[in-house]
């Protein structure tokens, strides 16, 4: 036993003429320059050269110094999108500055009481799957267990303090 339904939709006769305005929209500022541009092929080559060059500096620039120092630039470039073709020279620096710095947990570096640097090791440590402990903001704390007021003013640091929760 089939069930067939058949409809039929007739459009209603229009009589609206749409009138449409022109717009009279200004030239853009930046020209047609970058839709114009493409690159030659002998370009192209020395473009991929001097991304090369680049890729290899920050290399060496990811060579062990002072973990502060390392602990910067690691966080800059992965702000920068760019962690993905350095993941292996990150993690070794990355596991240097655990292995010299952090015992039982517990981060050993002393940054001059410095909020921004300890909160910054420990949100790199601990993405990267370090298992560091949070006493090491027990001494920004004053005996209420509440944030020193001296922090008020270290937005830095209050920031970075943010990130690493």
């Amino acid at each position: 036993m089939s069930v067939s339904a058949t409809s039929s939709l007739v459009a209603p006769p229009t009589t609206n003429n749409l009138s449409r305005r022109s717009a009279n929209y200004h030239p853009n500022i930046w020209g047609s320059h970058f839709i114009q541009y493409l690159l030659e092929p002998m370009e192209l080559g020395e473009i991929m050269k001097q991304i090369i060059l680049l890729k290899e500096n920050v290399r060496q620039m990811l060579l062990p110094t002072n973990p502060l120092n390392d602990a910067n630039l690691i966080d800059s470039i992965q702000r920068l999108g760019l962690y993905h073709h350095f993941e292996h020279e990150i993690g070794e620096l990355l596991q240097h500055i655990h292995n010299n710095n952090v015992q039982n947990g517990t981060i050993t570096l002393n940054f001059n009481q410095d909020l921004h640097s300890i909160a910054l090791v420990f949100r790199l440590l601990r993405q990267h799957g370090y298992h560091i402990l949070p006493d090491v903001f027990e001494k920004f704390k004053n005996e209420q267990g509440n944030f020193n007021e001296t922090l008020v003013g270290d937005v830095e640091g209050v920031l970075s303090l943010y990130e690493a929760t």
